[in-house]
Formats: C-alpha cells, structure tokens, sequence
C-alpha cells in the first residue's frame, strides 16, 4: 500500500462518468467514471474507476467485498472483467456523487489516497472488513473513507446493449454469425466461473462488452456474483441459465428481451413460471436451429452453459449449409 493523492497530475485523477450513457448501465452499488492512472511520471493510463457510492453505504459494502473476491479469482480467465488496483480516497468531507445520469463530473476531487496493487487485495479486504462508518475522526480532525476500484476500461460502442439494440447500434449491428459468437463466449466466461463455485447472477445486456477487432467478449460488473465455496446449487444454475438466456442471449440474438423476463440478481433459485420468446416476427428470418436453441433456454432445457456452447457450436458448423438450418 502506499501514500498518494488524488487529482489532477496526481497518481489518480477522475473526470467524467461512464456509467450514464444508458439508465441500465448505471449501478446500484457503485458508480463508475473515467479516470487517469499515472503509473510513472511519464506514463499514464486511462482506466475506470468504481467508486461505492455513499448514499447506499453501509448495505453495498458487501457486494464490493464480494466483487473484489470474485475478479482475484478469475484474474486469469480471458473475459472477466481485469482488476488493476484498489484503495480508499481520503477526503475532508463526504464524497457526493452526481445522481444517476447526471453529467457532473470529478475533476476537482481531490485529497489523499491508500493505493493497493493487485497483489496487495487481501490486505486490502482486511481493510474493508473493519469499515463501519464512513467518516473517522484521528486527531480532532475528521475524514472521510470512500473505497474504489481500478478497472480496465471499455468504450460504450463495445457494449452489447449499444451493437444488439438498432436504436443505439446505428448502423453497426452485429450479423447473425458474429452474435452466435457473441454468445458462445459470453458462455464460456460464465461455464469458466461454475467452474470455480462463482455463480454471476446479474445479466444486464449492458454488462457484456465486444471487441470486432479482436472478437473478444468481456463480462463486466461482478458484484452481484457469489463465490459459493461448497458448490453450486443445480436449481440455482438452471435459473440463472435462463435468467441469462430471457435477459442476455435473446437480446443478442433477437434485439430485444424475452417476454415477462425473471428478475435479475440473487433470489429464489425455484422457477415459478414459462419464459417465452419475443419474436417480433424476428424468427422468419432465424434458422430453425436458432429459433429452437432460444426456446429450449427458456424451456430450462439446458443443464450448464456447455450444452448451449455445444448447440451454437453446432449451428455455426451448419450455417453454411442454409438448407439445413433453414429447414423447419
């Protein structure tokens, strides 16, 4: 850990929000803005900064905790959202972050920072855990301790809430094709986290990101996901497989979400009711394979993320054959 400050030509400085350009894209723990990282006198980095947000503390402290937890352990899985660093902005009075959509931005916070590295996370977390209040008193003097993330950060037009829905898309809307492939890795980001007793939970459209130029998926946002260290319930993946497939998987493929979709993020695993497609006479243009790969999902058909890799993978093998798939 070490000693800095925050502001302008300072090692962190924070500029405008990110989070806003959607009201889906902004959270409820934190809220997440551009910042400047300079790693040396000469060097910096644009990065995002997640901030807690204070007029939910002390309730979202947890989720925080959870999120650094769960990205340490998936730091090696191409996909997952890269932690760079951490710590706790110090400052005079209560940080006030501007409201939900609000363009305000932080160029003029400033104060003194506990800076943590990557390698420094537990530590770190020993730290969080004694946060009960967030205003402390040493010396006569009191402070305020405002905990944040260091991210690496993704430009808006990758997002898939931006290249699936034509209203934001503009004209740069992915092909049937590349969305297929879309969801196969998204797939293989959340099979990579049962793997290791990390359930997501939380399938915002506007928490996956798609870089063309690379083809690489990113899953961003992982504070509403929980390590469950004695393994996952098969009741509570099955949910969250249509969760992920009503939210998710029918809006990159359909450009829309399902219809009378589950609620998103941790609650009763037992499913209650049948999740049916929008169409939007969208399917007449769908391969029959396709059109079933989005009813057996909502169907709760599917038993892990695997077998709906399985089937893409499939579909993907036969889209050059149109008579194949076309056949209904």
């Amino acid at each position: 850990m070490i000693n800095a400050k925050i502001g302008i030509n300072e090692l962190l400085f924070i500029t405008e929000p990110i989070d806003n350009w959607t009201a889906s894209s902004v959270g409820y723990s934190s809220r997440v803005f551009q910042g400047i990282w300079r790693q040396t006198e000469k060097v910096s980095k644009t990065v995002a900064v997640k901030i807690l947000r204070t007029d939910q503390f002390p309730h979202v402290l947890s989720l925080f905790h959870d999120e650094i937890v769960t990205l340490c352990l998936l730091r090696d899985i191409p996909g997952a959202a890269k932690l760079l660093a951490m710590g706790f902005i110090v400052s005079s009075q209560q940080i006030q972050l501007p409201k939900d959509l609000d363009q305000k931005n932080l160029r003029s916070l400033n104060g003194d920072l506990l800076f943590y590295n990557l390698e420094e996370s537990e530590e770190f977390l020993n730290e969080l855990a004694q946060i009960n209040v967030l205003n402390f008193t040493n010396q006569n003097r009191t402070f305020s301790l405002t905990p944040f993330l260091v991210l690496k950060k993704r430009p808006f037009k990758e997002n898939l809430l931006y290249l699936c829905n034509p209203i934001h898309a503009k004209g740069e809307i992915l092909n049937l094709r590349k969305r297929l492939e879309v969801v196969l890795q998204v797939c293989d980001v959340l099979d990579a986290a049962y793997k290791r007793n990390i359930i997501y939970h939380d399938h915002k459209l506007s928490h996956y990101y798609f870089n063309q130029s690379l083809s690489r998926i990113h899953v961003i946002d992982w504070n509403a996901a929980k390590l469950q260290s004695k393994g996952i319930h098969q009741a509570e993946i099955l949910m969250d497989i249509i969760k992920f497939s009503a939210h998710s998987m029918h809006y990159i493929l359909l450009g829309c979400p399902a219809n009378e979709i589950p609620k998103l993020g941790i609650n009763d695993p037992e499913r209650h009711q049948i999740y049916t497609p929008n169409w939007n006479n969208n399917e007449i243009q769908l391969p029959c394979a396709v059109r079933n790969l989005i009813i057996r999902a909502l169907d709760g058909k599917y038993q892990s993320y695997a077998e709906i890799k399985a089937d893409i993978v499939e579909i993907l093998n036969d889209l050059s054959d149109a008579r194949t798939i076309f056949n209904s």
